[in-house]
């Protein structure tokens, strides 16, 4: 019985607080301060998001220009494509993350994510 009293003591003493907080304002400026702190984290992990998606694209690029420098120094050629390399030196054709597949100048081996320009 003493313990439920004390319940109903520390429920009400609650309620009390956080009406004196709404009335006050203060109430207002925690909800405030909340939203935006969580708009700023939405905004900090989408930007984390989107430079991991540009890390792994490099890494993959990266692992491509691997690929097609192991077969230049055992061929003494480039590969003819990017296909050449499956599967001994790579495990499937090298696309990027978005599911498109890389630029590749058989004459020069350069690899890109971008359309490649003659001349640079």
């Amino acid at each position: 019985m003493r313990q439920e009293m004390i319940r109903q003591s520390v429920f009400v003493a609650a309620i009390l607080g956080v009406g004196a907080l709404v009335f006050s304002g203060c109430g207002v400026e925690v909800l405030t301060t909340t939203a935006v702190r969580g708009e700023i984290e939405a905004q900090q992990a989408q930007s984390a998001l989107r430079q991991l998606d540009h890390v792994r694209g490099q890494v993959n690029t990266l692992q491509v220009e691997q690929a097609v420098n192991a077969y230049r120094g055992e061929h003494g050629i480039n590969p003819p494509s990017l296909e050449a390399l499956v599967p001994d030196y790579l495990p499937q054709t090298p696309v990027k993350a978005d599911g498109t597949p890389y630029y590749y100048d058989s004459k020069t081996g350069k690899v890109s994510e971008r359309p490649l320009v003659p001349g640079y």
